[in-house]
């Protein structure tokens, strides 16, 4: 009977430590709304990740406090960083999980106790090591800093980093201090989860070799050193962890840049964020419906009823309301494309097309029900990045339009799309025709495309002198063409790209949105385009410069070489009309 109580005492602190959400309800007392349970799993999963949750649901007790005691009691000997905005948060948040250590008897019963003793005894506002801790690592158990100090945790060491509402109106009130504050989590946050203390066992290439039940293989471990072989939701407990949680005030913060903005993503699924190494889980504080829209539902109803979110919005004004309660950075009235243009729908009796279309794939053309075959005429925008690589250099993006010559409204069909940061020749391969030893096969080389437009600024002279570029216009009789945007009186960027809101506003973009890949692929383009001119704009300013090639579509001229004197002469550069 006794080994019996035994063997059932162990199974249910299994299932507990299997289980944050079982764990949590049991020792706290809380009762957690679904989309907690998703947030949880998120957490406990994702080896890098960007939480985008609504103010006061409960974010910082359900992570920075209960998720961290589960992973104290999971494995005693876990280092874990918690950062949080200021010093009186540290405070608050450091005395709360020791009390809870201290006083909560039914945790102590089950797996305390974790005070340690003696003078020298580290439990206190800064660091906290517990009882049964048994490495020698000078990284405690728990590391408290605040946001003001971040650059303090530089060169520590840990299994987890977790960020507490870090992002506030302080830390994004300029461009200098946005920067700054990715540069501090780059060089304080993501070195810190950087391998265990043992060595594993790793293949030639540097993976970890796991054991028949998907453990990773230590080498030196001492064999009396406890490491837990748990699966929460059946997979091995995930280390060298980053997480970064709170919500928005500005669409170029530090969780738009790791993550990504959520204007179209659905609440409680994953998503890769703009940093590919992290995934981006986000939530309304209501629920959406199957068209993902917002609905009247709150996803926290034990503590937020639809009547009291709108007091709390009516209090705070619809743009605050947005950023803190909806993860909603962008102020709508003064964006260039309502969201609503771009995803159709009804708004004050007026009924709008959208411009998704859900049958077509990037690189099909559309099919067009007529009886004169179509002429595609195809204009490739380009704004290019410096040329220079690295985290805070600036990206090149690629826009391809196709419209129907033959059609009475010429509506664009964006065909093709491409972001990313490349060095000088990788621009020229992606625009022309491709780069076969770096696998780049190029826009011109996939579509053929009558005229490119690319941006012709200061640092992008040597895109439209390039030799290159001048033999191949000359070879294919392609026409690039280059576009100032910051000389004299020349187009001015937002007023150009402004000049496309009768297009987006009457359905006549058409953007493919048939496929979950192809989804994927739009997300960060329809980012670019919606937050205009917040934010990041790359795709934007493509696009415009793409949509003033289909207006050059009747123009004749072509560049051309002297054939005596062997001098190139460029296509005459874009003038306001």
């Amino acid at each position: 009977m006794a080994v019996s109580l035994v063997a059932q005492r162990a199974a249910i602190r299994k299932l507990l430590l299997e289980d944050p959400v079982l764990f949590i309800e049991y020792y706290s007392g809380l009762r957690l709304d679904p989309f907690q349970h998703v947030v949880l799993k998120a957490v406990t999963l994702c080896p890098r990740l960007v939480l985008m949750l609504p103010a006061t649901h409960g974010k910082s007790t359900l992570v920075a406090k209960w998720y961290l005691i589960w992973r104290i009691c999971q494995n005693p000997n876990i280092r874990v960083i918690l950062v949080m905005k200021s010093d009186s948060e540290v405070k608050q948040y450091a005395r709360s999980i020791r009390l809870e250590l201290e006083k909560n008897k039914k945790l102590i019963s089950d797996f305390g106790p974790f005070k340690p003793l003696g003078r020298d005894a580290k439990w206190n506002d800064e660091m906290v090591e517990v009882y049964h801790r048994q490495i020698t690592d000078q990284q405690p158990t728990i590391e408290f800093a605040s946001s003001n100090a971040i650059s303090q945790v530089l060169g520590h060491r840990c299994d987890e980093f977790l960020c507490d509402d870090i992002v506030t109106p302080k830390s994004t009130n300029t461009q200098d201090l946005r920067d700054q504050q990715e540069s501090d989590f780059n060089m304080g946050v993501q070195t810190g989860p950087a391998g265990y203390i043992w060595d594993i066992e790793v293949d030639e290439l540097g993976e970890p070799i796991l054991d028949p039940e998907g453990f990773e293989v230590f080498v030196n471990k001492p064999a009396e050193i406890f490491w837990p072989r748990l699966k929460p939701f059946g997979k091995p407990i995930v280390y060298r962890k980053a997480c970064l949680e709170g919500t928005v005030f500005h669409v170029d913060d530090l969780i738009h840049r790791k993550g990504c903005s959520p204007q179209e993503l659905t609440p409680g699924k994953l998503y890769r964020g703009n940093d590919p190494t992290y995934k981006v889980l986000y939530y309304d504080c209501f629920e959406h419906d199957d068209e993902n829209l917002p609905t009247e539902r709150p996803i926290m109803p034990s503590r937020w009823s639809k009547k009291a979110l709108e007091e709390q919005e009516r209090s705070m004004g619809a743009i605050d309301f947005a950023k803190r309660f909806r993860n909603i950075a962008v102020d709508e009235s003064q964006v260039v494309f309502k969201k609503i243009w771009i995803v159709g729908g009804k708004r004050d009796d007026l009924e709008y097309p959208g411009c998704l279309n859900k049958v077509r794939s990037f690189g099909e053309f559309p099919q067009l029900k007529q009886e004169q075959e179509p002429s595609w005429y195809l204009s490739l925008g380009l704004d290019p990045s410096s040329g220079r690589k690295g985290e805070s250099a600036s990206w090149s993006a690629y826009v391809l339009l196709a419209v129907d010559m033959t059609a009475e409204l010429r509506r664009r069909y964006v065909i093709d799309i491409f972001h990313a940061q490349l060095g000088y020749e990788d621009i020229l391969s992606h625009l022309l025709d491709g780069d076969p030893l770096r696998d780049i096969e190029g826009f011109w080389n996939l579509y053929h495309y009558d005229i490119a437009v690319v941006e012709k600024v200061s640092f992008s002279n040597w895109l439209m002198m390039s030799p290159r570029r001048q033999s191949f216009e000359m070879e294919h009789k392609a026409k690039v063409i280059g576009m100032e945007t910051q000389v004299g009186n020349k187009w001015d960027p937002i007023s150009g790209v402004s000049s496309m809101q009768s297009m987006v506003r009457d359905g006549l973009l058409d953007i493919p949105y048939n496929t979950p890949t192809d989804r994927e692929k739009a997300r960060p383009f329809l980012e670019h385009v919606g937050n205009f001119p917040e934010g990041l704009n790359d795709y934007a300013m493509a696009l415009w410069f793409a949509n003033l090639g289909i207006r050059d579509s009747k123009s004749r001229y072509r560049s051309w070489a002297h054939p005596q004197y062997s001098t190139f002469h460029p296509t005459p550069t874009y003038a306001r009309a």
